[in-house]
């Protein structure tokens, strides 16, 4: 165990998101439990939040990633390269903050990756919205 997340259930209420014990640039969300997946099909699901990677493990999908928000740091950068990542399948969110995220990714990885970008169904925002048939049956772009 590294810290401990937990998110703000009131609206409004910031931050929404608090990580305690551990510089959340440094590491990426269910690191371990993908490893494996990752390493054996060389494609991993990046994703804002630890709730993103849940919806995915509960779809039967293990290869995703959480960043504990937007941003990709150079350290997140570094464990792609050590898993042997070649597609990068970006879900970010469908708000400012994850348009901005994913802009960030195109010109950062654009020419280390297969870059692949999650079209969400009509109405939803947020990879955690989906429903698990929802999430296995993403379209990427």
């Amino acid at each position: 165990m590294l810290g401990a997340s937990g998110r703000a259930i009131t609206e409004g209420f910031t931050p929404k998101w608090l990580h305690q014990g551990f510089q959340k640039s440094h590491h990426l969300f269910n690191y371990w439990g993908a490893k494996p997946h990752i390493m054996k099909n060389q494609t991993a699901i990046l994703v804002e939040g630890p709730g993103n990677v849940l919806r995915f493990e509960e779809a039967g999908i293990h290869n995703s990633l959480a960043m504990f928000g937007k941003d990709i740091s150079d350290s997140h950068q570094f464990l792609l390269e050590r898993l042997g990542v070649m597609t990068l399948k970006v879900a970010l969110d469908e708000d400012d903050a994850g348009r901005a995220g994913k802009e960030k990714i195109k010109r950062l990885m654009g020419n280390m990756y297969n870059l692949e970008f999650a079209k969400l169904p009509s109405g939803i925002n947020d990879v955690g919205e989906l429903s698990a048939e929802q999430a296995r049956e993403i379209k990427w772009v």
